[in-house]
């Protein structure tokens, strides 16, 4: 199940994406473009980007009424 009340920002990120929901998140996890975690939290509404290179990332939030997957842009 999609969950369309999750909201990421700011898009690009260039240190720390916030992440938004009326939901309880378990989970978020960063995925390079090879499909390999590269980053994994529990029950937090941020994820630090700053040591990652330049490149499209997508992020995968893990909330109790489902997830959502988006592509996220670090500078």
């Amino acid at each position: 199940m999609y969950d369309h009340t999750i909201a990421m920002y700011p898009n690009p990120v260039s240190s720390v994406l916030k992440i938004t929901s009326p939901n309880t998140i378990d989970k978020a996890m960063v995925y390079n473009l090879q499909g390999q975690v590269i980053s994994e939290v529990n029950h937090s509404n941020e994820l630090d980007f700053s040591a990652l290179q330049s490149s499209i990332y997508l992020v995968k939030i893990v909330s109790e009424k489902g997830i959502k997957i988006q592509n996220i842009i670090k500078q």
